[in-house]
């Protein structure tokens, strides 16, 4: 978790490569690769897990993914919520305990989620940093 800065993630601009994340719900670009190879693979997790027709569907082709530390609520250390482009919120996940370096990102992470298509023809749902998009 150590890697996870606002200089190694602000070093993503576009994708090289892509690369299905382990529920086939989601393609993760060059810097969800990252996040997910340095220690936070379980915030792509949780953004895959919500992959729902309903989400989808609701959301436009686009979402906001956020994942921040939650300070007054003794039962939950950080949430995860998604948004859609006019910031109506669509999904929120409280998250018991995190080993997230929030002192690294003290605004914690923010991803975007985009139906797109990485080869030209068929439509994938692609995650991405937001320097990314």
């Amino acid at each position: 978790l150590r890697k996870l800065t606002h200089a190694n993630l602000a070093q993503f601009y576009g994708s090289q490569t892509y690369e299905n994340h382990w529920t086939k719900q989601i393609v993760m670009t060059d810097g969800a690769q990252f996040v997910s190879n340095n220690g936070a693979a379980w915030c792509l997790d949780i953004i895959a897990s919500h992959q729902t027709p309903a989400l989808r569907k609701k959301s436009g082709g686009f979402q906001f993914w956020k994942l921040r530390k939650l300070e007054n609520d003794p039962k939950f250390m950080a949430i995860a919520i998604c948004e859609d482009g006019n910031y109506k919120k669509l999904v929120e996940q409280k998250i018991p305990y995190t080993d997230f370096p929030f002192g690294q990102l003290e605004k914690g992470l923010d991803m975007y989620v985009e139906e797109g298509s990485i080869d030209g023809k068929n439509l994938c749902w692609v995650c991405m940093l937001t320097s990314e998009r």
